[in-house]
């Protein structure tokens, strides 16, 4: 069996590499990099666009520059001004105090790593199949939940649990890859489709077909979750790792335009899920914060020359935690699409190794977090749920 698996893991690394095809051909060298196609010559990146509030406002965005950079005051990063150019990231280390804002005086994004880090261990216990009285090891001891629904779609693999913590806040987190298969479908889910309802100075939003045919099965019970646990008018969170991150994206979307009161969405490599009209309609609504690491190669797909952009801002870890991370807008180079020349090592490490030990994309905020992102993080994995947990099997 071991054998069988390992086979499989390969022949997902193959098709995954010939599904970047040419862009990763060879990797490139410093001077290739800063050839590589420019993730910012979409127009959404262009020095005029604007940057959305959190509160479906807009005002002119942050414009695009070589040389300014943020200053760091009181544990908040003074946003550029729209007059003038700046380049929209900052390389800062915040872990003692783990918080950040971006944007100009009027219009900030905050990023907490302590909500990053409770919202991680979320995410982590969607892997667990037995979240019986909320016990199931590392994954659970990061959150204190008073009551959930645990919702699965045999036939499409998703996975949600929705909850209420002790505090009376209310979640959605969705599970994220968790075979082979699923990084396969991470890497080749470029069918790109028209979003109903959604469009972007006049052009309709295109989205991933089956990131978005798996949502729409699922939304309608996730809400009813929501409804049945007295979340109605409460500040509800989402969030999810790898596919759960993308599936946690079109969540935010139809949330803020539903009403639903939405507090925070934090993803952990989410691949991309749509277009650049998508991503600006996207910021025109909710704020995403896109937590990256250099070494995830899952963010990175599908291409940007597939005709994909993500959305959101990215906090973007190029090392360990205590190094601090950068918060970047859009595609920005100096953040994850920089690593492009690294996926097919970084792909290998994800492939090759059981534990997940050697894969960034399990490893997100470990040094602060115990347990990696997969279900290596609990306890009676492989138990039957208890009756008293609420599973919906459609």
């Amino acid at each position: 069996m071991p054998c069988v698996r390992r086979t499989l893991d390969l022949i997902g690394l193959a098709i995954g590499l010939t599904a970047l095809g040419d862009e990763l051909a060879t990797p490139p060298s410093a001077a290739s990099k800063a050839a590589m196609p420019d993730p910012l010559e979409d127009p959404i990146f262009q020095s005029d666009s604007n940057f959305p509030q959190q509160n479906g406002g807009s005002s002119e965005g942050p414009k695009f520059g070589e040389n300014s950079k943020f200053s760091q005051q009181n544990g908040t990063l003074e946003g550029p001004s729209s007059q003038g150019n700046s380049n929209f990231f900052s390389n800062f280390s915040q872990v003692e105090l783990g918080l950040a804002s971006v944007g100009s005086s009027a219009n900030t994004y905050s990023y907490s790593q302590a909500d990053a880090v409770e919202l991680a261990y979320l995410a982590t216990a969607t892997y667990c199949r037995n979240l019986a009285g909320w016990n199931c090891g590392l994954a659970c001891q990061g959150a204190s939940v008073a009551d959930f629904v645990d919702y699965e779609d045999r036939s499409t693999g998703l996975r949600a649990v929705v909850g209420r913590r002790n505090d009376n806040t209310c979640f959605v987190a969705f599970r994220g890859t968790s075979n082979i298969a699923g990084v396969r479908a991470d890497i080749l889910a470029v069918v790109l489709r028209p979003k109903s309802s959604c469009s972007y100075e006049g052009r309709p939003c295109m989205v991933s077909a089956s990131f978005q045919n798996h949502y729409d099965k699922a939304a309608p019970r996730i809400k009813e979750a929501l409804n049945n646990l007295g979340c109605s008018g409460r500040e509800v969170d989402i969030t999810g790792h790898s596919l759960g991150g993308a599936m946690a994206t079109l969540a935010a979307w139809d949330f803020a335009v539903s009403g639903i009161n939405l507090r925070h969405t934090y993803t952990f490599g989410a691949p991309r899920q749509g277009n650049s009209d998508f991503a600006e309609a996207v910021r025109q609504v909710v704020t995403i914060m896109r937590v990256t690491r250099a070494d995830d190669p899952i963010v990175l797909v599908p291409r940007l020359k597939d005709g994909f952009a993500h959305t959101g801002v990215e906090v973007y870890y190029a090392g360990a935690v205590s190094q601090g991370y950068r918060l970047c807008y859009g595609e920005d180079k100096s953040c994850a699409v920089s690593n492009v020349g690294d996926f097919a090592a970084n792909l290998l490490g994800c492939t090759v190794d059981g534990s997940g030990s050697l894969c960034g994309h399990s490893k997100y905020m470990n040094e602060v977090k115990s347990g990696l992102m997969s279900s290596g993080s609990c306890t009676n994995n492989n138990a039957v749920a208890a009756a008293e947990q609420d599973i919906l099997f459609p």
